[in-house]
């Protein structure tokens, strides 16, 4: 069985941390520091060590009063119990060409690192960094690698800026000017983080994974957090990414951090939180699954996980799962194996924003599930998208095959996938706002663009509630297409779903099927779901739709407030599940000329399946005087340019 390190911890930290329950804080010793003022001196502390103060049960701590050179030598050293002061001085020099562990220092044990710098040193190797390869407790802070330093070659595997791996460590103002290469677990700072805290750090340089990787993160590749026997709160806050992360073939890509790893074997009723918060990426984030501006992978597992007020302004690419704050988010179920009865436990994102840069030209585009914020997910509050967010031509489906054009793609200008792989928990998208143009694949000929399930809030989602939501800006698609939501599908649920207080004022192009609010509603008769749509706005100036007789659907709907709704049940009383209360939507539709089997209906559009069924007994519209009736204006022109 797992231990829990953090509870061994020597107590020359613990009295150092003022014995916190994350045991990993910094403070000031009282003891006067050995000088070092010569390589001599330096020499002499490696040599000493390890030395214990019995009285104090405090590491030793030594002054850098100079610079140091390394001459190239290829020494590695090992230190245990022992703090290093830099006063701002520089290690130069210092190359390293190991096959493990490779650094200044190879290894250390309980070792604080304050105030220095590394500059034009050559560090090559598996779990590798400038100053350590490996670290087993300690504290870094302020340290800066400087441009001239170059760590690994494109071959091997953690290896990190500052520290190659590091286990129950604390990070705190650290910088990266190194380029990175490597294979998986590459980080600016640390390649490799366990139960370690990271704050205040910043990467300036190009992290690149090379072959098939995995893990690559402008700050730390993979940070990993197991708990056993207490829920403590691991930090990750104020962090910031301005290089370039380069990795088109590998997975868990991110701005700041490329896969989050938690793991726990804790019995108990409260479960351990993990904060993301008020990070910033402004570089270039290249991956191929998982790919995020802040994180490629942000997983509950056994723990709940805040993404909070971070916010990007870098281009994000990838194939599946795109967002710009983060790739791919997981909900999880906690059985009572873990805790005291069944719990959920969730990724929530709360205020964090994808910006324009100030060129003006960063987006977010992936092949599939790809979002603003992330490319998929269930929970988002006060979350805004400024950016473009498209997807890219996919291989899964050739051009000119009957089903190219109906691609799911899933795809919005918060999250793309309203789901988190958990089916308790439905999308709960409260207060977002999205200014991005969001579209599919540009294809020559086809202004409408070639994708389905395309949202300006959502691409498409199982349920939830969708309250005060906002989208500004286009929507181009093929099918599926809504101001707020692409497609829902209330399937293997038996909770409502609301659309309260949404506005819709964005333009939207489309093939087939799109509405004002919802493009496509599909209803399952056994599960007694209900769909409202009240006290929300569709202010669109024009729909262009491209009615085209050359697919196999050549029918073509849409709607002030839904495009299309339809259930597997043949009884038209299951058209009773939608309510629009208390909601206006003004719309002007453009059809193509010549365009076949139109269908455009001022409240809701239908496919051509169900035209023998009363359009109205679908919609109960509220005429209470209290709400209002449900009102629409639509104008025909039935011609486009």
């Amino acid at each position: 069985m797992k231990k829990r390190a953090a509870l061994l911890l020597p107590l020359f930290l613990i009295s150092l941390s003022a014995c916190d329950s994350n045991n990993k804080k910094t403070s000031p010793y009282v003891e006067p520091a050995k000088d070092i003022n010569s390589m001599a001196d330096f020499e002499q502390m490696v040599e000493e060590n390890p030395i214990k103060n019995e009285s104090t049960k405090t590491p030793v701590r030594y002054s850098l009063n100079v610079n140091l050179d390394f001459k190239n030598s290829g020494k590695q050293y090992k230190m245990k119990d022992v703090e290093l002061i830099g006063n701002g001085h520089e290690l130069k020099n210092i190359q390293i060409i190991e096959s493990n562990n490779c650094g200044l220092f190879s290894t250390v044990k309980n070792c604080i690192f304050s105030n220095l710098v590394i500059e034009d040193s050559e560090i090559r190797g598996d779990v590798a960094g400038a100053l350590v390869g490996y670290a087993d407790i300690g504290i870094f802070k302020n340290i800066k690698i400087t441009e001239t330093v170059r760590v690994g070659d494109g071959s091997t595997s953690q290896l990190g800026g500052v520290v190659g791996k590091a286990d129950n460590a604390s990070f705190n103002g650290c910088e990266n000017n190194a380029e990175i290469l490597g294979i998986e677990n590459i980080g600016g700072i640390v390649g490799y983080s366990y139960n370690s805290d990271i704050s205040h750090c910043k990467n300036f340089a190009k992290i690149a994974g090379t072959m098939v990787g995995n893990s690559v993160g402008g700050i730390v590749g993979t940070f990993k957090n197991y708990w056993q026997y207490e829920a403590r709160q691991d930090l990750f806050d104020s962090n910031e990414n301005n290089g370039d992360v380069l990795a088109e073939t590998s997975d868990n890509v991110g701005g700041l951090i490329g896969r989050h790893d938690p793991d726990m074997n804790m019995p108990g009723s409260q479960l351990p939180t993990i904060n993301f918060s008020n990070c910033k990426n402004s570089g270039l984030v290249k991956g191929r699954n998982r790919v995020g501006g802040i994180l490629g992978n942000a997983y509950s597992d056994l723990c709940n996980v805040t993404v909070t007020k971070c916010i990007n302004t870098g281009t994000v690419t990838g194939e599946h799962y795109v967002g710009g704050i983060a790739g791919e988010t997981k909900d999880f179920r906690v059985s009572k194996e873990y805790t005291e009865g069944d719990k959920l436990t969730l990724v929530k994102f709360n205020g964090c924003e994808n910006e324009l840069n100030e060129d003006e030209d960063n987006y977010v585009s992936g092949m599939k599930y790809v979002g603003g914020i992330a490319g998929n997910g269930s929970t988002f509050n006060d979350c805004n998208n400024d950016i473009e967010v498209r997807t890219e031509k996919s291989n899964e489906y050739l051009a000119g095959t009957p089903y190219y054009e109906e691609y799911q793609c899933y795809i919005g200008g918060i999250v793309g996938f309203g789901f988190a792989n958990c089916n308790e928990v439905l999308s709960q998208i409260v207060s977002c706002t999205n200014n991005g143009k969001v579209s599919g694949v540009e294809v020559a000929g086809k202004p409408y663009t070639v994708a389905s399930a395309i949202g300006g809030i959502c691409g498409f989602s199982f349920g939830g509630t969708f309250y005060s939501c906002k989208n500004n800006a286009e929507i181009y698609g093929t099918q599926c297409v809504g101001g707020i939501l692409g497609a829902i599908e209330t399937k293997n649920t038996t909770k409502n779903t609301s659309f309260s207080k949404c506005e819709s004022k964005g333009n939207l192009i489309f093939l087939k099927t799109g509405g004002g609010i919802v493009g496509d509603i599909e209803v399952v008769p056994q599960f007694s779901s209900r769909i409202t749509i009240v006290g929300s706005t569709v202010d669109i100036a024009v729909a262009k739709i491209y009615g085209s007789t050359d697919v196999v659907d050549n029918t073509f709907v849409a709607g002030a407030f839904i495009g299309r709704a339809v259930t597997t049940s043949s009884d038209s009383s299951d058209f009773q599940k939608i309510t629009l209360m208390s909601s206006d939507a003004t719309l002007s539709y453009k059809t193509l000329e010549g365009a076949e089997n139109m269908v455009v209906d001022r409240f809701v559009g239908f496919n051509q399946k169900y035209e023998d069924l009363d359009a109205y007994s679908m919609v109960n519209i509220n005429t209470n005087p209290e709400t209002g009736p449900a009102t629409s204006e639509i104008t025909w022109d039935g011609y486009i340019e």
